[in-house]
């Protein structure tokens, strides 16, 4: 069996540093920094060069350290359970301790009395287990005082009639992971269970799969980002093909150009809400029930067979038998729809609707109770012998109360039509339906919708007269199983309409998820467990509820354990999204300016200098961008939503104008300098590049100021960003770096009328130029007047 199943292990690969940056240094983004690398060094940007190397290795260091702490966080999660010893019985009644890796499908185990975490799947089969199932389930009661996590009674599995099924016989299975808090059995018996699953096949390993795997996202801004790459990139083969044409023409051998490059790290990655799915618990309430006609003495009272709770059947029964009573009772306790089906008619009160109605629609969560009398001459052995449904004589969940949280939330506006959605699967000849109702009015269908069935291809229900913009759809994850298999035509039309969702699997969730991503929302997931990683996974924006497992498929954890976080994440992600957009439009005007002024430079035969570079690189540039992201979003959310693609006409006339507008300014000041009357143009013998001059000054003044002013223009503020001048390491850099491009315009390092030629023949004729009697005409010089 070992042979046939493997171990019990879920292994998650830790990859090792060296292996990591292998992997991350083959990302195109640091190939591209290696190759600008070895670009300037070859140039001798020594400097620039060097700028960006640092910079690679730290944002390298930095992705390698959470790589590797989410690996080893997610390792640590699945190894717990596998290290643990556990008593197994695999021949006869002799009992053996062997290590969690080693069980197999088959494997009797005896669960302790106290403090056990399950290794794997299994069904009990003698005794009752206490166990907690937060991990998977999530949910909380807040009731319990003295622990925090709702805990569930597990009871031995019953004489099987049909194959063992999770879904069904989930209150008789242990899952993987979860905690048993307490065991009770007979006697000296033990406490038994059979193992089912093993590693990736439990309930856990499917979750810990979602988390390693996911459904690969695409952002919007990823793509436009490239496809603006591309752009400038055509842009810049324009601009080698006017280099080219000049270094033809006049015979440039020398120049320092096509400085083109983002450096490092710089843009924050986007973050949009359209569409949050929230996970919610409810809370017990007591609702002030009296008994008035049945007096029971539970001390004379016997339980004479249990029925546990069946999610399917939604309801439990138990027969009981009072001491000295001629007659068994079953009681029965369920959902109150589900109840009122077993009732006879007469039985059931008059106000039953609206008593139900009331209680949901005030947050309840509401259980109705029956009993039966059984027949007096049904014997002990012939109760134990005959099926639950012959004792016994199925609805939906009861969504009121999901739409009462729902208004609660604002999420249902008072005043707007909330409608319940529900389906049934085909039963013999009838085929499949669903039937649309008023929350307001449970049990009056609306009579445009009426019943659909999966052969009536022309039987909408949900047309465009009802589908207003203030109704909304309720309904649950069996229902949505039902739309997708029977009616696809409407999946989509329902779930632009859903608000909620409630009573869904794990897989349900997922699915929903990606559902609605297909349909180009921006989805956001809050999770509190286990059961949420797959879905908080796939999500575009997955905010954990926990420090549970949970926080380690979710890129956010609120500290707050509750959904308030939810607008604080919006807030947070739009002003993120300006951001990124307003630093990627900065960056690539930077590059498009300094390219500009390169060109006009450069059909001069000169070029900016090394150092000159550099200070528009790094102490500008790379500065300001690192800065402009530390604006805090604004206090309060807008109705409408910041721009979503970086493509947009708008965007692109922004930065064609921009371009022009820095183009005409620098080619503005340099017509300026030319009609001056003490200029000289610079007129460069040979191969020669000539920096110190008028023109090199010029242009790198009248650039050093627009890069501010693009700051500033590109630091949006409200509605989504507070005021750049409430980021006061923005505002102290652009003062510092506005005040040194003053003193840099108005007393520069080199003069050109004051430099100082750096090859010795430049100085010779500069000596020579002072002295206009040289050489002495008619004149003997010997050693010694020379030497004075």
């Amino acid at each position: 069996r070992l042979q046939l199943h493997g171990f019990n292990t879920m292994s998650v690969d830790v990859k090792s540093y060296w292996r990591l940056l292998i992997d991350e240094v083959l990302n195109p983004f640091y190939l591209f920094e290696i190759f600008s690398c070895i670009v300037w060094t070859v140039d001798d940007y020594i400097y620039y060069a060097a700028c960006i190397f640092v910079v690679s290795i730290i944002s390298v260091g930095v992705a390698l350290y959470e790589i590797r702490r989410q690996s080893e966080t997610l390792k640590n999660m699945t190894a717990a359970h596998i290290s643990s010893m556990v008593t197994v019985c695999r021949s006869g009644e002799v009992y053996e301790n062997i290590y969690a890796i080693r069980l197999v499908p088959g494997d009797v185990i005896a669960i302790p009395p106290t403090g056990f975490m399950m290794p794997c799947d299994a069904v009990l089969v003698a005794g009752t287990c206490i166990v907690n199932e937060s991990v998977l389930t999530g949910r909380l009661l807040n009731l319990l005082s003295y622990c925090e996590s709702a805990p569930e009674t597990k009871t031995p599995v019953p004489d099987l009639d049909e194959s063992y099924c999770t879904d069904i016989h989930k209150r008789h299975t242990l899952f993987c992971g979860t905690q048993v808090l307490q065991t009770r059995y007979y006697g000296q018996d033990k406490v038994l269970a059979v193992v089912i699953r093993t590693g990736f096949t439990t309930a856990k390993g499917e979750l810990v799969r979602s988390i390693l795997y996911p459904k690969p996202i695409g952002f919007k801004f990823y793509v436009d980002s490239l496809k603006f790459v591309l752009l400038l990139f055509g842009v810049a083969l324009c601009g080698i093909t006017y280099c080219v044409y000049v270094y033809i023409t006049k015979g440039v051998r020398k120049t320092d150009i096509t400085r083109y490059d983002v450096m490092a790290p710089l843009v924050v990655k986007p973050v949009t809400r359209d569409t949050f799915l929230g996970v919610h618990g409810f809370d017990f309430a007591e609702t002030g029930f009296e008994v008035s006609r049945i007096r029971i003495n539970f001390s004379d009272l016997g339980i004479v067979r249990q029925f546990p709770f069946s999610s399917s059947l939604q309801r439990m029964s138990v027969v009981v038998r009072t001491l000295g009573s001629a007659n068994m009772e079953l009681l029965c306790k369920g959902s109150p729809e589900m109840i009122r089906t077993l009732c006879l008619s007469t039985s059931v009160p008059d106000n039953f609707a609206k008593v139900l109605r009331s209680y949901t629609m005030r947050g309840f969560r509401v259980l109705a109770l029956a009993h039966r009398v059984l027949d007096r001459r049904l014997t002990w052995h012939q109760m134990h012998r005959m099926k639950r449904e012959h004792m016994e004589n199925n609805s939906s969940d009861n969504l009121l109360t999901a739409i009462n949280v729902g208004r609660d939330c604002d999420m249902l506006p008072v005043g707007e039509k909330v409608i319940l959605v529900t389906a049934s699967s085909p039963k013999g000849t009838a085929p499949a339906s669903i039937t649309y109702s008023l929350a307001e009015m449970y049990e009056t269908e609306i009579e445009e919708s009426g019943v659909m069935s999966s052969s009536e291809s022309d039987a909408i229900g949900l047309d465009s007269k009802h589908l207003t913009p203030r109704l909304h759809l309720a309904l649950g994850g069996k229902t949505l199983d039902v739309i997708r298999k029977h009616f696809p035509q409407l999946l989509q039309r329902i779930l632009v309409r859903a608000t909620i969702l409630a009573r869904m699997t794990p897989d349900q969730k997922t699915k929903v998820v990606e559902e609605f991503q297909e349909l180009g929302y921006a989805v956001g997931f809050c999770g509190d467990g286990a059961n949420d990683c797959g879905a908080l996974k796939a999500a575009h924006v997955g905010i954990s509820l926990s420090d549970a497992e949970a926080s380690v498929a979710a890129p956010f954890t609120a500290r707050a354990g509750n959904i308030s976080c939810v607008p604080t994440i919006i807030r947070e992600g739009r002003c993120a999204l300006v951001t990124s957009f307003g630093v990627f439009k900065y960056m690539a005007l930077y590059s498009l300016i300094q390219f500009i002024s390169v060109l006009i430079l450069y059909s001069l035969r000169t070029t900016l200098g090394d150092y000159m570079f550099l200070y528009h690189d790094l102490f500008i540039t790379t500065t300001v961008a690192v800065l402009m992201g530390h604006t805090e979003p604004y206090p309060h959310l807008v109705v409408h939503r910041p721009r979503g693609s970086l493509l947009t006409s708008s965007n692109m006339l922004s930065l064609v104008m921009q371009i022009a507008l820095t183009a005409a300014i620098q080619l503005g000041a340099l017509l300026l300098l030319m009609l001056q009357p003490w200029y000289t143009p610079v007129r460069p013998e040979g191969d020669e590049v000539i920096i110190p001059c008028w023109e090199v000054t010029v242009i790198f003044s009248i650039s050093s100021f627009q890069y501010l002013i693009l700051a500033l223009a590109f630091s949006y503020g409200p509605p989504y960003r507070q005021p750049f001048y409430t980021n006061k390491l923005f505002l102290f850099a652009m003062m510092v770096l506005t005040a040194f491009s003053l003193v840099l315009t108005q007393r520069p390092t080199n003069d050109p009328r004051n430099s100082e030629p750096k090859n010795k023949y430049k100085k010779v004729e500069l000596e020579l130029s002072l002295e206009k009697d040289w050489p002495p005409l008619g004149q003997a010089s010997t050693s010694e007047i020379l030497s004075l």
